[in-house]
C-alpha cells in the first residue's frame, strides 16, 4: 500500500521487537549494533586473508571466529565480495584441483591497512560483554521508563497535568533526579559529591 509505514513492530526479514529492541539496546551499550554494514563485509574478508590463503568456506568460519560467533557470513554475501575483491585486484585466486583458494595482494594489503580502525570497531562491536540477565533488566527498565513518560503525557493530555502549575513539574523534575542519584550512589558507592 503506497504511504504505509511500518510501526517497527513487524519485520519482514524476521526480526521482529527484537530488532527494534536492539536499536535503544546496542545504544545503551555504546555500540553500533548488531549489524555488518553494506561493504563492510569485504574488510573483514581482507583481515582473514592477511594471516593466509584460504578457501572461501575457510574464510566464513575465520571471520566467525573472529566474531566470537556473533557474525555467521553466508556464501550469499561472501562469495560476491570475494569476486569483487578479486575484480579491484585486492585479492587473487590460485587454483586448486576444484576449488579456489584466495590470496591478498599488495593492493589488498594496502587498502586492509587505510581501514584498519574500522575493522577494530566492528570486532569490538561484536564482542561487546552483556549477559541474558543484564539485556533482560535493561529491557524491563526501559519499559518501566516509557510507561512512566507515557502516564505523564497523558496526564498532560487529559488536563491532570498542569504546565502552568510549575510545582507539580518541579516535583516530577526532582523525582527523576532523585532516581538518577540513587542509582548513580549505588553503582559508584565510592562516588562522593
Amino acid at each position: 500500500m503506497k504511504g504505509h509505514r511500518h510501526s517497527g513492530h513487524h519485520d519482514h526479514h524476521g526480526g521482529g521487537r527484537n530488532r527494534m529492541r536492539g536499536h535503544w539496546l546496542n545504544e545503551i551499550k555504546g555500540g553500533r549494533g548488531p549489524r555488518i554494514e553494506r561493504g563492510e563485509i569485504r574488510y573483514l574478508l581482507l583481515d582473514t586473508l592477511k594471516e593466509s590463503e584460504r578457501h572461501g568456506y575457510e574464510i566464513m568460519k575465520a571471520v566467525e571466529e573472529k566474531s566470537g560467533g556473533f557474525y555467521k557470513p553466508s556464501p550469499g554475501s561472501v562469495y560476491p565480495a570475494l569476486q569483487m575483491m578479486e575484480d579491484l585486484e585486492w585479492i587473487e585466486p590460485l587454483e586448486e584441483g576444484k576449488k579456489k583458494k584466495y590470496r591478498i595482494t599488495e593492493l589488498g594489503l594496502q587498502e586492509l591497512e587505510s581501514q584498519e580502525l574500522l575493522i577494530q570497531d566492528i570486532y569490538s562491536d561484536m564482542n561487546q560483554v552483556s549477559s541474558p540477565e543484564m539485556d533482560r533488566f535493561l529491557e524491563n527498565s526501559h519499559i518501566k521508563y516509557k510507561m512512566m513518560m507515557k502516564s505523564i503525557y497523558r496526564a498532560y493530555q487529559s488536563g491532570r497535568l498542569n504546565l502552568e502549575d510549575n510545582g507539580t513539574i518541579e516535583s516530577l523534575e526532582s523525582y527523576i533526579n532523585e532516581m538518577v542519584d540513587k542509582v548513580q550512589a549505588l553503582i559508584n558507592p565510592n562516588t562522593q559529591e
